[in-house]
């Protein structure tokens, strides 16, 4: 069976104050036992801890066979309005035989939610400063870094200020590659209900307010428009526990880490600072793969554009055919699969 959490974080035993915790039906207690209820489904050891990053953020992170030191340890990130939990049905595959880390994004889960800059530049570096900081809290010298969609975002960002800090850079479906089209009022009207969603509301006010603003009534509505998510896992589960955490995810005061999501998008779905501008910056020394599902929302021609720039680095685009944006859990074996298979000479 899988060990209990190490939650040493005593803020978790603080209540939440003023109007708003009276409103919504969350907490940060109530957070970390939706979070638990998930990775007790796990049949593996793990743990977790705070990581203390700078003087002022900590890092929520779960490891599992973190004492395999021999193999460099593989680091999952996750995407916007998700967290760390959203990883279950991957530990157990992609921890055979090294150490897997998976952290909550600053701003995001139970991870430090201080206010971050509302400026696309300085927000993104604080975001790869905060990964580079708990690197080293981790001793960890390099690492294989996974991101998916803004996490996907992040984990290249990360790439291009400390590449000599990884063996390889893994990219699952990720947000922000595009430039913004001329014809976005057209393409915005293809992308799926729920995106759209976010996106107006992300023009008057953060992504996930209007969450926070149904108060009681917000977790039905987190089960309405997401259902979605919950049958990804419906191998593992038969309630809403999935339901349960996202709301709890996104639910909670200060919306941080969403407030810079705005500051670094367009309308939500395209990027200020598109990477697919940056590509030539990374170094050349980064072998990068791409991985999407072929029923994604996501633009399929990003990996043959990121080829053709880095003709003389490592490149390689994998399609997960029948998977979504999530393309993790719509299609978990495969995508284990194929991450394995990238892993598998890297020591």
């Amino acid at each position: 069976m899988s060990e209990a959490l190490l939650d040493t974080n005593r803020s978790l035993e603080e209540p939440d104050r003023g109007w708003g915790s009276i409103w919504r039906p969350t907490s940060k207690r109530l957070l970390a036992k939706a979070e638990k209820k998930i990775l007790q489904a796990l049949d593996i050891p793990y743990s977790g801890e705070y990581v203390k990053v700078n003087d002022r953020d900590e890092i929520w992170t779960v490891k599992i066979n973190p004492t395999n030191s021999k193999k460099t340890p593989l680091v999952l990130m996750h995407g916007f309005g998700a967290g760390l939990a959203f990883w279950v049905l991957n530990f157990k595959a992609l921890s055979h035989n090294r150490p897997v880390y998976a952290i909550d994004t600053l701003g995001f889960g139970r991870s430090s939610r201080r206010t971050l800059p509302f400026d696309a530049e300085k927000a993104e570096e604080a975001f790869v400063e905060c990964i580079d900081g708990w690197r080293k809290s981790m001793k960890i010298d390099k690492m294989i870094l996974l991101g998916h969609s803004f996490g996907g975002y992040l984990a290249f960002a990360y790439g291009l200020r400390h590449p000599d800090k990884l063996k390889h850079l893994i990219l699952a479906d990720p947000w922000g590659f595009p430039n913004e089209p001329e014809e976005r009022d057209k393409l915005q009207r293809q992308l799926p209900f729920w995106v759209r969603g976010v996106a107006m509301l992300a023009m008057a006010f953060n992504p996930l307010s209007g969450i926070r603003a149904l108060g009681p009534f917000g977790p039905f509505v987190v089960r309405k428009i997401r259902g979605d998510i919950q049958y990804k896992f419906r191998d593992l589960f038969d309630d809403d526990r999935i339901m349960n955490y996202i709301y709890h995810c996104n639910a909670q005061q200060p919306a941080s880490g969403e407030t810079a999501f705005k500051s670094m998008s367009s309308f939500g779905a395209w990027a200020q600072q598109p990477m697919l501008d940056r590509i030539h910056l990374l170094d050349p020394i980064v072998p990068l793969d791409m991985i999407y599902g072929t029923k994604t929302w996501m633009d399929l021609t990003i990996g043959e554009k990121v080829f053709n720039i880095r003709k003389d680095s490592w490149v390689k685009t994998h399609f997960i055919k029948g998977a979504g944006h999530h393309v993790y859990a719509d299609k978990a074996e495969e995508f284990n699969s194929v991450i394995n298979k990238i892993c598998h000479d890297i020591n």
